[in-house]
């Protein structure tokens, strides 16, 4: 009789243990309070490698064009480019919130070193904000998709990692600059 009781308990717990593991697979992904902050999912240092047309990824269609594109945890950013072996660069520093589909960028300042025919970029000027179709894809790659033709065109930028920040030899790292950013344009006086 004690084997028999014993028997049934260990079929009780099992089926309790059974029944608790497909409750919880039946539970939502995202719980109130654990939602993803998307904004995180894009901190950090990209650069530019690829465009996706029509569904087909294309290897950079300029090779020496060298763009860059950071996002801080204080909702700073910097977007930069220049043409390797090329005297020269544009570049400007924005504030920024993404959603995970949207990337509004605003831009508060310009490098006053920037070459002359930057201005004529709308990327370039002060005060203009631009929304655009964003997201952070699997394998640290970030999309900004502009609507051509009717047809998406996807810019495709790979994460860089632990790499000391490129904007003019200021000598600050990546992860350190973030919270500073805001300072460090006031002291490059952009």
């Amino acid at each position: 009789m004690w084997q028999k009781r014993v028997e049934v308990d260990s079929l009780i717990q099992t089926a309790a243990l059974l029944c608790l593991v497909a409750c919880v697979s039946l539970l939502p992904l995202k719980s109130p309070g654990l939602e993803v902050d998307h904004q995180q999912t894009l901190i950090g240092a990209w650069h530019f490698k690829e465009v996706i047309w029509r569904g087909n990824r294309i290897p950079h269609p300029k090779p020496d064009l060298r763009i860059e594109y950071e996002f801080y945890v204080d909702g700073s950013s910097r977007l930069r480019w220049n043409f390797e072996g090329e005297p020269g660069f544009c570049e400007r520093f924005g504030q920024y919130r993404f959603d995970g589909r949207e990337l509004v960028d605003k831009i508060v300042s310009v490098n006053s070193a920037n070459r002359a025919d930057c201005s004529r970029d709308p990327d370039m000027q002060p005060g203009r904000t631009a929304s655009t179709p964003a997201s952070v894809e699997p394998g640290n790659e970030f999309w900004l998709t502009i609507n051509l033709a009717d047809d998406d065109l996807k810019y495709v930028f790979s994460r860089r990692e632990n790499e000391p920040m490129p904007s003019g030899g200021h000598g600050l790292s990546f992860k350190s600059v973030g919270r500073h950013a805001p300072k460090l344009l006031h002291q490059l006086k952009l």
